[in-house]
């Protein structure tokens, strides 16, 4: 036999009365929680953990053989205190180290996950 331990949700009515609704129960819209949104920000380190040890090298070497574009995005990292892995400025500058064959296209897809 269920308990109120067991329900999704208990309700109290205006007159006092319970509502408990079950696991598979459908609950009214004002009883639903949304979701917690997903945090999608990492520290400037924790992006950069997410290169592989070659693919920092060549990021770097792209930098500081006076890549301009390189520089600046290496600068913008630098200097930043969270990165939004949904930003599309982050999206662009992984499409630029694209474009420059220091990762491919799998790996920014794996880098945004």
């Amino acid at each position: 036999m269920p308990s109120d331990l067991d329900a999704v949700a208990v309700e109290i009515t205006a007159d006092g009365q319970a509502i408990v609704y079950e696991p598979g129960d459908e609950l009214p819209a004002h009883l639903v929680v949304p979701p917690a949104p997903v945090i999608r920000t990492l520290t400037p380190g924790e992006f950069r953990d997410r290169f592989t040890p070659a693919e920092q090298a060549a990021f770097a070497a792209l930098a500081f053989g006076g890549d301009v574009h390189a520089q600046a995005l290496l600068i913008k990292l630098s200097t930043s205190l969270e990165v939004d892995l949904d930003s599309p400025t982050v999206a662009a500058g992984l499409d630029y180290l694209v474009s420059k064959s220091v990762i491919n296209a799998a790996r920014k897809a794996e880098i945004l996950g």
